[in-house]
Order: structure tokens, then C-alpha cells, then sequence
């Protein structure tokens, strides 16, 4: 059960990290924060090129470090659940081999 809260906690944090620059710009455009004069196209690209250009690659990941945190128990906790779930429904030990 260890390694399984461990690969939740793993999978969780990856979840996040990798498309979190993503997140940013779409929260950027659903609350107009993106900074793009009102002629310029608002898309997803457009605004990830400019907080880019603007911010650079901090602004891309600004928050991430508490999400990240934030993900890694959470899905240990919800990988577990499943796992000894499954197990106990299968009639297998909960614990062990």
C-alpha cells in the first residue's frame, strides 16, 4: 500500500505540473488579466505568448508549487482508497501479499 499512496502521490503531482501553464491561461482569459491590447486576438496561444514574453516562464508557473503540494496527499490518499477497495471487494488481505 505504500507504493501504491506513492505512485498516487506521483501521478497527482504530474497531473499538475506539466499542464499547469495551461491552467494560468485559462484563468487569465476567463478573468480578463491576460494584458492583450482589445485589437489582438485572445486565444490560448496569444495569451501564452505574451505572459511569456511579459512574465516569462515564472508566470507560466506561478502558483504551482502549492497545487503540486497540494495534489501529492490527495491522490495518495484516493489511490489508496481505491486499492484496498478493490481488494476488499475482491476478498483479498487489505494488507500484504
Amino acid at each position: 500500500p505504500v507504493g501504491v499512496a506513492a505512485a498516487g502521490a506521483v501521478g497527482g503531482m504530474s497531473y499538475w505540473f506539466f499542464p499547469f501553464p495551461f491552467d494560468v491561461v485559462k484563468s487569465k482569459i476567463q478573468t480578463g488579466t491576460h494584458g492583450l491590447p482589445s485589437t489582438t486576438p485572445v486565444n490560448v496561444m496569444t495569451v501564452m505568448k505574451h505572459v511569456f514574453k511579459t512574465e516569462g516562464i515564472v508566470g507560466l508557473y506561478r502558483g504551482c508549487g502549492i497545487t503540486v503540494a497540494r495534489a501529492a496527499p490527495s491522490n495518495a490518499v484516493l489511490f489508496m482508497a481505491y486499492e484496498l477497495t478493490m481488494r476488499a471487494l475482491r476478498g483479498q488481505p487489505l494488507f500484504g501479499s
